[in-house]
Parts: C-alpha cells; sequence; structure tokens
C-alpha cells in the first residue's frame, strides 16, 4: 500500500517522540540507528512504514484513503496552529 505524508506540520498532538516510542518499543528497536536517530528528531523520509511516521509525528489529523486500478492509497494530513504575536515587546 503506498503511503504519503502532506507537509505542513510541525508538532502535531501533545504527545512526545519518548512517549510513541514506549507504546511501539518493538517497531522502533528493529530500527537501523540513523533511522531512529531520525524518528528522534521528528524527521521522516520517503519509505517510512505508517508506524514509523506515528512514531516520528504522531497520530494525523486526517486520513484520506482513495482506491484506483493500481491499489488502496492512505494519505496523513498534519494541521499546525500557533499564536503569532506581531507586536513591539
Amino acid at each position: 500500500m503506498p503511503f504519503s505524508v502532506c507537509p505542513g506540520f510541525t508538532t502535531p498532538g501533545c504527545q512526545t517522540v519518548n512517549d510513541r516510542i514506549k507504546q511501539k518499543p518493538e517497531v522502533f528497536a528493529g530500527l537501523d540507528t540513523a533511522t531512529q536517530d531520525k524518528i528522534e528528531q521528528g524527521i521522516i523520509d520517503i519509505g517510512y512504514s505508517e508506524d514509523m511516521v506515528y512514531l516520528a509525528l504522531g497520530a494525523p489529523d486526517q486520513k484520506r484513503e482513495s482506491v484506483t486500478a493500481a491499489g488502496k492509497s492512505v494519505t496523513w494530513i498534519y494541521n499546525t496552529y500557533y499564536t503569532r504575536y506581531d507586536g513591539t515587546a
């Protein structure tokens, strides 16, 4: 199943990476050191499984599924909200 992530995210949810690693220790332990380092920094890469993306970024805000002749595709969407202050203080 193809897997993609929409850009536009920084730190979704309120769980930390370490919290998610504790939930799926077998997934994290099965990864090479370079990949573990990326996940701990919240970085994802092409080819990551859904579990790997979950560890790095948490649960998506939305999931979109589509089915074509080529198969099923799932896109995870992350929204980022932040407060902006343009004052002088």
